[in-house]
Formats: C-alpha cells, structure tokens, sequence
C-alpha cells in the first residue's frame, strides 16, 4: 500500500449516487486495501462495543451482511462468472454425507470407549 498511507480518498453521496475521488493517484488494487481496512476496522469497533451476551451473535450478522454485500457487488460487476462454480448440488451433498459419516464415527467410538 505504497500511496494509502500519505493519501485522502473521499465519498460524495448525492441522490443514491456515489462519486469516489482521492487526493493521489492510487491503483484499484490499493483502493480495495484502504477500503477494506476501513470495512474491518468498523467491523471490529461494533464487535467490541457490542454487550458480550450478544458479540457472536453481532459477529455473525456483520459476517453474513458483508458477505452479502461483496456477493452483490461481484454479480452486478459480472453477472456471467459463476462464483462458485465447483460448488453444485452433488458437491455440497458429498461434503455433507462425509461430514454426516465423520461425526457418525466420532459418535460410535465414543460409545464404544465409554
């Protein structure tokens, strides 16, 4: 992150629309950096200032709210490229089975031991 450390980047949000600009010239690549450090940081601060009996749950929604928002933003930029495409419905069914077989296992030994 070459230039983020002696840059300012700014947002004007006018009638829905977002307008970026920045005080040097940065590559995508760095803007995606200081952007994300930024999304973090927020993150975090919320988890820590959230009461202790809620933090995992709070952790949970902001995960699952960002992971939302990124999963938006990469199918409007390119609605034609699959995300995941080693995950179809044979894929998760297998992992799943094998998981089922795993803790089906762990179970009888435990049994077994007891």
């Amino acid at each position: 992150m070459s230039n983020i450390k002696d840059n300012q980047i700014y947002f004007n949000i006018k009638d829905n629309l977002v307008k970026v600009s920045h005080k040097n010239p940065i590559t995508f690549t760095e803007f995606l950096e200081a952007t994300n450090i930024a999304i973090l940081t927020a993150m975090l601060s919320i988890v820590k200032n959230a009461p202790e009996e809620a933090k995992v749950e709070v952790k949970e929604d902001l995960y699952d709210k960002y992971n939302a928002v990124a999963s938006s933003t990469l199918n409007m930029f390119a609605p034609e490229i699959e995300m995941r495409p080693h995950l179809t419905v044979d894929a998760i069914l297998e992992a799943e089975n094998a998981i089922i077989k795993r803790n089906s296992d762990k179970l009888r030994n435990q049994k077994a031991t007891s």
